[in-house]
This record gives structure tokens, C-alpha cells and sequence, in this order.
């Protein structure tokens, strides 16, 4: 039965999803568009990579919360709940906590340098004085960041435990838990409803929520939309674990919907300034379906296996996404004075953070404590 032993092409969504962070903050940059929240943005820069970023955005983080909700599932039911809090607490809470106080001030840092870099010449920037800009406040996270998924999965990992705590335990709610485990069965082994019924909600969620997409909520105060929005695909992850049919929902077709997918959403994007809202939210949330029976069944499909090289790559994938923020911003303003094509800029920038990023991982994290605090074990 699939879901009594560890499903490797899940564990490597999850990585890769995370890996994508790198290229997703590169990308951002050297967009055309300013995006709110992103502090910097090179006076060099090609709507190629506005369409980069919106491709990846819009798949990757409600794939990483359903992968996330299946194995929160699978520590739930095949081990016990106060093994997945405690499992949750150790490697969420507590990376949580220590690397939001840890990376604040080098992040912030990184932006100051940057944004003074891509405004100013090559000899301005040079003479960026680090201790003109460190004070108190430099090292209070006012925000949670990038860190704010490890926010939200905490959040997440409560509710089931208070669902079945308060609720599914009486014996009086076992029709409600067969009824569910039936109509997400019955949804999903039908080709018209699982591209129809899912797209559907999001795009309720979106309507209601007034927004074409929901982006990150980096608030400490935990935003309903978001909460909302992104439970959607943990919860959906959490039932794809109690079907057991993982393989059989989306073992065809998953070529297709990938490339459907990138069609549709290409379309939103070109048509973006004519669209109305309506249109964009029911573009958006059909898309990122097509891209989720796509990615997970091309994943199940060819990297199914064990490898040694991938995993070492996806253990290493969560110490990338940690410390890649401050690197993504920092090297924009260190190369800004180079004269070569912006194509070459964004590659340059992507190679330097997994090589730096790779090397601290092997040099101070694999064999130490910290890789016991981020992979449960220390090789």
C-alpha cells in the first residue's frame, strides 16, 4: 500500500518547490514590473521574467501545501498526532524561530546595499558603509519574511488536531468523515469534475478575498485569506494521503495538463490589462489545477525512485531556501555594474547562490547539529 512507505517523487516535489524559491526571488528582480513587497529592482530588466515569476508563483507554493498536508497526514495516521506536533514543532517551529532572528538582519542589510547599488554608480555602492546602517531595530523581525510558509504550516498542522479532537471523534460525525473521504474520491476519479470542482472553490476563495492571486501574508498577524486560501491545498494534500489512490488520480494526462497549463496561464498574462478581475481569478485557479495534476503525475511518473544524488540535493533544499534570500538580493547589486546581457546576469546570479548555498550545506550543516535540526538527522 502506497502510503505505508515514503513516496520519493513527493519528496522531491517538495524539494524542487522549494529549490524554485532561488530562481523565483532572481527573477523577480529583473522583472519589468515593481511588485510590492520586493524591496529591489534593476533599472535593467525584460518582461520575459515578469512572465518567469508569475509561471512559478502561481504553481509552486499550492503544490508545496499539498505535498506538506500528505505527509502531515502520513505522520498522523501511520504514526500518531502527538508525533506529528512534535515532529512539526522540531522541524518547523524551531527553524522558524532561530533563522527569522538570524537572517532579519543579513536580509536587511542585503537590501540596503542593493538598493543603493542599482540606484547609484559602481563607486557609490562600493563604499557602502555596513555600520552607518546597524542600530536596534536591525535585528528585530518585524515580519516573518520568506519564512512566512513555516509561519503558516504551523498554523495549519493545528487545525486537523482540532478537527479530530472536537469533532471526529464522536462516533455521531463517522457518516461526515465517509462522506467527505467519498466526494474527494468520487472528485478526483472523474477527469471533468477534478479540473472543474477544485477551480471552482479557488476561484470562490479568490472572489471573496478580492484578489486575482493571494501572495504571501508576512504579517505576525495571520491573514484569513491567505489562511484560507492556502488550507485549501494542505487539506487537499491531507485527503490525497487517506484515498490511497495517489497514483491512480494522476498517473494520465499529466503532460497535458502542464502544458495546458502554461498555455492558460500565458494567456492571462498577455491579456492581463483587458481582463477583467473575474476573468483573471478563473484563469489563475484553473491554471494552477492544470499545473498541479501536471507536475505531481510527471513527478510520480519519472522520478518515482530512489537517488543518491537527488537526495542529497532535496536535503540540502531546505537549508537553500533558508539562507538564498539574502544571497537573491545581495548579488543584483554586487554585478549591477557588469556589462553583459541581463540573460547572463540572471544566470550568473542563480549558479553563485546554489554554489555558496551547497557549499555551507555540505561544509557546516550535513554533519552538524543544524542538519539534525532541519533533516532529523545528521550524516
Amino acid at each position: 500500500m502506497l502510503n505505508n512507505k515514503r513516496i520519493h517523487a513527493l519528496d522531491a516535489l517538495r524539494g524542487i518547490m522549494m529549490l524554485l524559491g532561488v530562481v523565483l526571488h532572481t527573477a523577480i528582480t529583473f522583472s519589468s514590473s515593481h511588485y510590492p513587497g520586493w524591496p529591489i529592482h534593476s533599472e535593467t530588466n525584460h518582461i520575459f521574467f515578469d512572465w518567469l515569476f508569475g509561471v512559478i508563483h502561481i504553481f509552486r507554493m499550492p503544490i508545496f501545501f499539498i505535498v506538506s498536508g500528505f505527509f502531515a497526514a502520513f505522520l498522523f495516521y501511520n504514526k500518531s498526532p502527538k508525533i506529528m506536533i512534535r515532529n512539526r514543532l522540531k522541524r518547523i517551529f524551531l527553524p522558524f524561530i532561530i533563522f527569522v532572528f538570524i537572517l532579519t538582519p543579513i536580509a536587511r542589510l542585503c537590501i540596503k546595499f542593493s538598493t543603493n547599488a542599482l540606484r547609484l554608480d559602481e563607486s557609490n555602492a562600493l563604499a557602502f558603509n555596513v555600520w552607518e546602517h546597524i542600530n536596534l531595530f536591525t535585528f528585530i523581525p518585524f515580519n516573518t519574511m520568506h519564512l512566512w510558509f513555516l509561519y503558516y504550516l504551523m498554523l495549519f498542522s493545528i487545525v486537523p488536531i482540532l478537527i479530530n479532537a472536537i469533532i471526529l471523534k464522536s462516533k455521531k460525525m463517522d457518516f461526515l468523515k465517509q462522506y467527505s473521504n467519498r466526494t474527494y474520491d468520487y472528485v478526483l476519479s472523474n477527469s471533468i469534475l477534478k479540473i472543474s470542482i477544485l477551480p471552482v472553490i479557488t476561484s470562490v476563495i479568490l472572489y471573496v478575498s478580492n484578489s486575482i492571486w493571494i501572495d504571501a501574508s508576512i504579517s505576525f498577524i495571520p491573514s484569513i485569506k491567505t489562511f484560507m486560501f492556502y488550507f485549501l491545498f494542505y487539506i487537499f494534500g491531507w485527503f490525497l494521503f487517506k484515498s490511497n489512490n495517489l497514483m491512480e488520480y494522476f498517473k494520465e494526462g499529466s503532460l497535458f495538463y502542464t502544458i495546458f497549463g502554461v498555455i492558460v496561464f500565458t494567456l492571462s498574462f498577455l491579456f492581463f490589462e483587458i481582463l477583467e478581475n473575474y476573468m483573471l481569478i478563473i484563469l489563475n485557479a484553473f491554471s494552477t489545477w492544470l499545473f498541479i495534476y501536471g507536475l505531481v503525475g510527471l513527478f510520480l511518473k519519472y522520478l518515482n525512485f530512489h537517488n543518491n544524488s537527488m537526495k542529497y540535493l532535496l536535503d540540502a533544499s531546505y537549508w537553500i531556501y533558508l539562507i538564498h534570500l539574502p544571497l537573491t538580493i545581495l548579488l543584483p547589486g554586487l554585478i549591477n555594474h557588469f556589462t553583459v546581457p541581463i540573460s547572463l546576469k540572471f544566470i550568473i546570479i542563480i549558479t553563485i547562490v546554489f554554489f555558496i548555498s551547497i557549499a555551507s550545506y555540505h561544509l557546516f550543516v550535513r554533519k552538524t547539529i543544524i542538519g539534525v535540526l532541519l533533516n532529523g538527522r545528521k550524516y
